[in-house]
């Protein structure tokens, strides 16, 4: 139980407008767990972009806080996810009940409608692989209610005002790590009983 708690708040990233970009659905097919791997790949984009006409120790600082956003922030939260599903399917099979509460943020890219709809996709995409983990183990804790999720889904309220939000300016908007680290979802609370 320590160790679970000892990894919230778990913050796990999206890529821009991901999932299911453009859509008006605030449901999704996607998986997070799939999602995190294909933003992962998007790496070499992202320094590309971000570092664009930079040179010198400009240039390798940018490269570096790309790198940092991508090793330390993306692929160790969905390590941490991948841990934190196996602490939870052992405690819930210990009789454990758990409420998870999650937070879903988005990038001020879009208006505040669309982007309450993509939070609310984000989480979704968390729901899905939940659904389908294991098995789909954890459907059963969460019919007999031994489970249980609240979800908040703020969009760009909560959003840095650091942040750009001109669509013509997707070196800052879209590919600056500090705007990459906006379009989250955080598991911000586990309560155990």
């Amino acid at each position: 139980e320590s160790e679970m708690k000892l990894l919230t708040p778990l913050h796990l990233y999206f890529d821009n407008d991901v999932p299911d970009p453009g859509s008006g659905d605030s449901i999704t097919n996607k998986n997070i767990n799939t999602l995190l791997a294909d933003y992962f790949n998007q790496k070499e984009l992202y320094i590309t972009q971000f570092t664009g006409n930079l040179e010198g120790k400009e240039k390798e600082d940018a490269i570096n806080d790309v790198n940092e956003f991508f090793f330390e922030d993306l692929e160790s939260g969905q390590y941490d996810l991948n841990l934190f599903m196996k602490m939870m399917e052992e405690l819930l099979l210990n009789g454990k009940k758990i409420t998870l509460t999650l937070k879903s943020y988005s990038s001020p890219l879009n208006s505040k409608q669309y982007n309450e709809l993509l939070a609310k996709r984000r989480i979704h995409s968390l729901l899905n692989y939940l659904n389908s983990y294991n098995n789909s183990v954890f459907s059963y804790y969460l019919e007999n209610d031994q489970l249980a999720i609240i979800q908040l889904a703020f969009g760009e309220s909560l959003a840095s005002s650091n942040i750009s939000d001109d669509i013509n300016d997707i070196r800052n908007s879209v590919y600056n790590p500090n705007a990459a680290r906006e379009r989250k979802i955080t598991i911000i609370a586990i309560t155990l009983e």
